[in-house]
């Protein structure tokens, strides 16, 4: 599998940190899990663990424990993604924790056109979250994240707050999703530079959800997305992305479903493109499996295959 935006992003963060302010790399962008990317990364409908790392709101979905895992190696394993979570049900409320990660090695330091050592690159998010139920319809989750990046001899660490909210009735919901509220940047030092001084503003979004309510087995869930991201100018610009998800529960296979799904991003040049997924899921005695496959329209090797599992009890 090759993921070149993901490799082209990480080589252009490392040398954002010389130019000025922009935003930090949110490895979130990704995906959380094979069944949300297959729904077209549409928050607020997953009933595990990694609902942390989207709208931490559906965490109301825990029964008693959640366990969540999800793993990507690309790049001919230069490029490595990983996300592990777990929630526990205590009393009225959920609590749960999670950890992000993204990194690569071996990319070249250049001096004078001559390679004198190579480096990494480290993108981590650690995430805190409590959930709890206002009342039987409403859901409210609150997320703490430590932002930290490490490449060479610069550090970054950043802390920001994720609020969300779901209004469910019945088999249906309307879910918000307030994603770094704060303003704030991750801030950047650097080993040998005492006086060094550099920062990435976190970039903050709106997230507005859908779920239908079931019919014949099929359920629609459209998404759209408003962010804020910063220019190299300093000056903010604001984006709608849409997004939208469709699930099916085959009535005559109650352990199958299947998804499909449509996600616009923005790419390191704040120019718009398009995903497309397809995925299966297979749920065995409380184990979940996953399996997506997507396609865009701007790299030149356009396929990707995701698996996760989770564990649910």
């Amino acid at each position: 599998m090759r993921y070149g935006w993901i490799w082209l992003s990480l080589l252009l963060a490392l040398g954002s940190l010389q130019l000025q302010a922009k935003d930090y790399l949110l490895m979130d962008r990704i995906g959380i899990s094979a069944e949300s990317i297959a729904l077209g990364r549409v928050m607020g409908n997953s009933n595990q663990a990694n609902a942390i790392f989207g709208n931490p709101a559906a965490l109301f979905r825990i029964p008693r424990y959640s366990i969540s895992a999800f793993n990507l190696s690309h790049m001919n394993h230069r490029v490595q993604f990983f996300n592990l979570a777990a929630a526990y049900r205590w009393g009225d409320g959920v609590f749960s924790m999670g950890v992000l990660r993204g990194s690569t090695n071996g990319i070249p330091v250049v001096s004078d056109f001559i390679q004198t050592d190579s480096t990494h690159y480290r993108n981590v998010m650690t995430k805190l979250a409590y959930q709890r139920l206002i009342n039987p319809r409403i859901s409210v989750g609150l997320a703490g994240t430590y932002y930290l990046t490490s490449s060479h001899l610069q550090t970054g660490k950043g802390t920001n707050i994720d609020l969300g909210l779901i209004y469910r009735r019945k088999d249906s919901h309307i879910g918000l999703l307030l994603k770094n509220i704060l303003p704030r940047s991750v801030q950047y030092s650097h080993q040998s530079e005492s006086d060094f001084s550099a920062q990435e503003a976190i970039p903050s979004a709106l997230q507005v959800s859908l779920k239908s309510a079931p019919t014949m087995g099929l359920q629609f869930l459209p998404q759209l997305n408003f962010s804020r991201h910063s220019l190299a100018n300093g000056d903010k610009s604001f984006f709608i992305l849409p997004s939208m998800g469709v699930l099916f529960h085959p009535i005559h296979w109650p352990l199958i479903d299947l998804r499909a799904g449509l996600h616009r991003e923005l790419s390191i040049t704040l120019t718009q493109r398009t995903r497309y997924a397809f995925g299966i899921g297979l749920d065995l005695y409380n184990l979940y499996f996953a399996y997506t496959f997507e396609r865009n329209e701007f790299e030149l090797d356009p396929n990707m295959h995701y698996f996760s599992v989770s564990i649910n009890q």
